[in-house]
């Protein structure tokens, strides 16, 4: 199945996909949705490798994959600060059960992380970049994990975005890695689907 460049393609010619193809109903809402709904799993099960993760930071936790991500490593007994802005701050904490979270518009998102996260950050899931990043890159804890899964601050940008600071990820052994969903379709599918019925 292909949820790219505007149609939708399906083929399947392993089995253990036949019960997760939709039927003739909803082919464009399932194209729609498959990526969202694939990238927090995978996300947190690859490129986080939580493993005894205890202190979790999740930019643009309104957002669609950003939302699912902080409540699974909520599920699994982690400490998690959204960052988001407005309106959506209370329902990140009220919805969506978050520890805290962040009104990146109404205060400095680096002092509020040293008030909220002083030990540090253990995994920053990352869908901003920008200053929303490198304040966070500046609080992780050593050996932390920082998951770029998008860059929203740079999208529409009309000026070149700056240069991060990679001082962090030198100082603290920090992993940065790329995460795009479409590596992880076979090995992960089966592993988040049980998860989200939970």
């Amino acid at each position: 199945m292909a949820a790219v460049g505007g149609r939708l393609t399906t083929a399947c010619r392993d089995t253990r996909w036949k019960g997760y193809l939709p039927g003739p109903a909803c082919p464009k809402r399932w194209a729609c949705s498959a990526n969202t709904a694939s990238s927090p799993g995978a996300g947190c099960a690859t490129s986080a490798s939580p493993g005894r993760a205890r202190r979790w930071c999740v930019s643009a936790a309104g957002g669609a994959i950003s939302m699912i991500v902080g409540q699974l490593a909520k599920a699994d007994g982690a400490r998690v600060i959204g960052i988001a802005s407005g309106d959506k701050v209370v329902y990140v904490i009220d919805e969506l059960g978050f520890d805290a979270c962040i009104d990146r518009t109404a205060e400095a998102v680096g002092e509020a992380l040293d008030r909220l996260c002083p030990q540090g950050i253990d995994i920053y899931f990352d869908n901003v970049g920008g200053e929303v990043m490198l304040a966070a890159h500046d609080r992780m804890a050593d050996f932390g994990r920082v998951v770029i899964c998008g860059m929203a601050s740079e999208y529409n940008a009309r000026e070149e975005p700056f240069g991060a600071s990679l001082r962090p990820v030198l100082r603290k052994r920090l992993r940065i890695e790329g995460f795009v969903v479409y590596d992880h379709y076979d090995d992960q599918f089966d592993a988040f689907r049980p998860r989200c019925a939970r």
